[in-house]
C-alpha cells in the first residue's frame, strides 16, 4: 500500500467518524397541569395562554400534554383532581 493510499483511506476514516452526533429526541413530553375555579368556557386567562403555546410550536398531544381539572365555581376542588398537580397522569 503506497503512502498516498494509506492517507486517504485515514483521513476519510476521520471524517466520517468526526461528524457530529445528533442528540436523540426525548421520550416524555413536558406536562403542564392547570387548576382553575372557573369553567372552561368561562376561562379567558386560560384561552390565551393555550393561543401563546400554540403560537410557540406546542401542540396539545403531539409534543405537549395538558391536564385540566375545573372546580366549576366550586371552592375546593375534589381530592382526587389535585393529584394532577403532583405527578404525571397514567
Amino acid at each position: 500500500m503506497q503512502r498516498r493510499d494509506f492517507m486517504c483511506i485515514a483521513v476519510g476514516a476521520a471524517a466520517v467518524y468526526g461528524l457530529p452526533a445528533h442528540a436523540q429526541a426525548p421520550t416524555k413530553r413536558p406536562l403542564i397541569a392547570i387548576l382553575s375555579g372557573v369553567t372552561r368556557e368561562d376561562n379567558r386567562p386560560l384561552q390565551i395562554f393555550v393561543g401563546g403555546l400554540q403560537q410557540l410550536g406546542y401542540v396539545e398531544g403531539k409534543n405537549i400534554d395538558i391536564v385540566y381539572r375545573f372546580a366549576n365555581g366550586r371552592l375546593i376542588f375534589p381530592t382526587s383532581q389535585g393529584k394532577a398537580a403532583h405527578g404525571r397522569h397514567a
